[in-house]
């Protein structure tokens, strides 16, 4: 039989085991259920190896009470148990390692624990930090849209299962809770906050119910999801307007909560999409009437004109269009082409004389607009009746304006109804009276040059065969050294050419008609470095004003109806030589700013050219004109003349140059007789004092001439004049019928007879189709200037 030691020592080892076991039971469920029910394994591993510990402690003083005598004591003190025991042994050391490694444990778990703390931390913040940007995100999508975006809320919340009638009477208590600004200015609001917390019946419930029924009927049947649905309804201010919905409900828990949605304007999207058709509509009708008159002959098609009034006024809405052509003087407007869809088309021309405020108007390139003739009070009554007279409801009038110059109109009328003009309809209308106004301009133009082609080629025929014997004497006797001068002022401009010939300074030759400028311009020209190029010259007299900016700079294929190829001008040939500008004063003033660019910068353009021709040219020009006194008229730029005039030379007139003259009549008979086949060994003294005594209007031409009559109807070594040197003028009595004069070859009085005799038979009217520049292929400005020189004046 075991002892009562024995057992009460099984007995303690029984509750070690026992505690052991618990414990470790204890150990493997918290190690399993840990994330549930333990915060900090290894602090349960400490106060196991703690709880051990005390059981063993406890088990050792149980096991002193039941048995004192199992321990031994040393001066008062428990010196342990007197039969010591294996498994006691074994336990204390397993309390003592679960102490020592709950310590640790816990020490590792506290700092992975605060590891994974900041760790959280972070990602929270991050996380807000990342809410924080979605919302702005989202805040700015819905302010910068263009489509309306709001949210309403139900409070309470309605629950879906209520009949259909029930939610639609709710859904207008519906609360705005979220809006950008575009759905508050919808409302009428100018801020959102403002906006927040009215009720979804302002919109619609009392200005339209109907279509909000509808509306949120599809909205519950669709399953509270609509996606672009149209919707036409009133505002509160009576306005229609068009819109299309997406709209999304927020359900939970069988309540509807929350509908977001956003709406777009169909109204503007509509009207947007209308106007980009139109303006395509507009660009391809503007391509299509281009082409045409792209394509479109010299002469002309009437058919194609009306077939492009037709599809302007069409296209504008109008009833009829017409195109008038203004003459050179702004007085009468002929009707070129017209076109009316019901009505007569207007045949007759305006005397635009009748309508000066209206032509002062069009001057300054103002748009005409009429929207109702009968109470219009911008424009004058003169306008006003005509228009009325023939029909016109509404009108529109608009200048043809060509290089700063108005050159016609096109006028557009309403005969049904009146309208109203806008800003469109006459920004549209002028693209097309740019396109009218220069094919016009560019046919007109092309017809005039080629009237002044051949009003060119007969005068050039003429002059070539008048000239003649001065055209040989040139050719003769161009050389410097055979010019037949003895007197000072003569040898005074003999001696200006010797110093000016060799330097490239411009020379203004200056003289009257005959007293042979052009001589001294190819002296000049003979004596210079440049004299191994022929000297190029130009009659800026002899040429339209039409004409001569292509003769001068020349021209490229197509610059005008009739260019088939690119042309050089005089510029462009007399490169490295001398350029004769032979009557410059005749230049128009509107070429004077090229010639003055070619003068200083030594560049031009071709007409119809892109590309800067560089040329090296000298200068020499000559005019029987006051420039000066052309200057403050207007008639010449005065930068011009101080650039042409940097050296004047001034050739005196036959009748003060003294015994030049003997000398001059001596040299032409010399050169003379032997073309003609005369044997004339002298001049009669008779002859000689009447040639001396005579006066010389044309100078040493109109010398020649009468020398040359003289050999040609004198047959003796001696010779007489034909016919007596008579001073005055060359014209007898107006009753009289106008000849040339016996005695005096000179193209001016050519030019002025042939001026007069066309005059009279136009009645002397200067401008029109039937007037004077037209029959002579000249502007009237021309025409008006030569009048002036030659002193032409209509009788009274």
């Amino acid at each position: 039989m075991p002892t009562d030691l024995e057992l009460s020592m099984r007995f303690v080892d029984v509750i070690i085991i026992a505690s052991t076991i618990g414990m470790l039971i204890f150990l493997v469920l918290s190690g399993t259920l840990r994330s549930k029910l333990v915060p900090n394994t290894g602090r349960i591993v400490l106060l196991i190896g703690i709880a051990l510990t005390v059981a063993i402690a406890v088990a050792d003083l149980m096991l002193a009470f039941l048995n004192p005598g199992s321990f031994a004591f040393r001066d008062g003190q428990v010196l342990g148990s007197s039969s010591p025991n294996k498994l006691r042994w074994l336990a204390s050391r397993i309390a003592f390692s679960l102490v020592a490694t709950g310590v640790l444990w816990s020490i590792i778990q506290r700092k992975r624990a605060e590891d994974r703390f900041v760790t959280t931390e972070g990602m929270i913040k991050a996380a807000q930090d990342s809410i924080v940007q979605s919302e702005a995100r989202f805040r700015h999508l819905v302010e910068t849209t263009s489509n309306s975006i709001y949210c309403y809320a139900f409070d309470p919340p309605m629950p879906v299962t209520l009949s259909v009638d029930e939610q639609i009477r709710r859904s207008h208590d519906a609360v705005l809770t979220e809006c950008n600004v575009i759905f508050a200015r919808d409302l009428g609001f100018e801020r959102v906050s403002d906006a927040i917390g009215t009720r979804l019946g302002m919109l619609d419930r009392y200005q339209d119910a109907a279509a909000h029924n509808e509306f949120f009927e599809k909205f519950v049947d669709s399953n509270y999801r609509l996606s672009n649905y149209e919707m036409i309804y009133k505002t509160p201010d009576g306005e229609e307007r068009a819109i299309k919905i997406s709209l999304t409900g927020i359900v939970q828990d069988g309540k509807l909560r929350r509908m977001w949605g956003a709406e777009t304007n169909v109204i503007d999207i509509r009207e947007t999409r209308a106007a980009l058709a139109r303006r395509q509509q507009f660009q391809e009708l503007v391509a299509a009437v281009s082409s045409r008159f792209v394509m479109m002959g010299p002469e002309g098609d009437d058919q194609v004109m009306q077939d492009c009034l037709r599809e302007m006024s069409q296209y504008i809405g109008a009833d009829r269009a017409t195109l008038f052509w203004l003459d050179s003087e702004n007085q009468i407007a002929e009707v070129l082409y017209s076109w009316s869809e019901a009505f007569d088309p207007v045949t007759e021309s305006v005397d635009a004389t009748g309508f000066p405020d209206v032509v002062k108007r069009l001057k300054n390139a103002e748009v005409i607009a009429i929207d109702d003739v009968e109470y219009c009070q911008d424009v004058g009554s003169e306008l006003l009746t005509t228009l009325s007279n023939r029909g016109v409801k509404s009108a529109i009038i608009l200048p043809f304006v060509v290089d700063g110059e108005m050159v016609g109109i096109v006028s557009i009328g309403h005969l049904r109804s009146k309208r109203k003009w806008t800003e469109q309809d006459i920004a549209d209308l002028r693209v097309f009276a740019e396109l009218y106004a220069n094919f016009l301009f560019r046919l007109k133009s092309r017809r005039a040059l080629d009237d002044a082609l051949v009003s060119l080629r007969r005068a050039t025929d003429r002059l070539e065969a008048e000239n003649v014997y001065l055209r040989e004497e040139i050719e003769v006797t161009h050389g410097f050294d055979e010019i037949v001068a003895e007197c000072s002022s003569m040898l005074r401009c003999l001696h200006l050419v010797d110093k000016v010939a060799d330097t490239m300074t411009p020379v203004l030759v200056l003289g009257e008609t005959g007293t042979g400028k052009e001589l001294i311009a190819r002296a000049i020209h003979d004596h210079s470095g440049r004299r191994d190029r022929p000297l190029v010259k130009v009659n800026c007299a002899a040429l339209p004003a039409d004409l001569i900016e292509s003769e001068l700079f020349g021209y490229e294929e197509g610059a005008f109806t009739g260019a088939t190829s690119a042309r050089p001008g005089r510029f462009e040939i007399a490169d490295g030589s001398t350029l004769f500008l032979d009557e410059i004063g005749d230049i128009p003033i509107r070429l004077q700013s090229k010639l003055l660019r070619v003068l200083q910068e030594g560049e031009f353009d071709r007409l119809g050219g892109t590309e800067t021709i560089r040329v090296d040219v000298r200068i020499i020009a000559a005019t029987n004109h006051d420039l000066v006194a052309a200057v403050k008229n207007g008639e010449f730029r005065s930068d011009l003349l101080y650039r042409i005039n940097t050296f004047p030379i001034e050739l005196p007139a036959l009748r003060y140059r003294g015994d030049d003259i003997q000398l001059l009549a001596e040299h032409f008979v010399k050169v003379h007789s032997k073309l003609l086949g005369r044997n004339v060994s002298a001049i009669s003294s008779r002859m000689m004092h009447q040639l001396r005594e005579y006066s010389w209007p044309g100078n040493v031409r109109e010398l020649e001439s009468v020398i040359q009559r003289a050999l040609i109807t004198w047959s003796g070594p001696v010779l007489e004049l034909a016919d007596p040197l008579i001073s005055g003028s060359v014209l007898v009595d107006d009753d009289s019928p106008r000849v040339l004069s016996t005695t005096i070859a000179d193209l001016r009085v050519v030019e002025r007879e042939h001026i007069v005799s066309v005059l009279e038979e136009t009645g002397w009217k200067i401008s029109g189709t039937k007037g004077a520049a037209a029959r002579l292929g000249i502007p009237p400005s021309t025409l008006r200037s030569k009048m002036k020189k030659l002193a032409i004046a209509r009788p009274h």
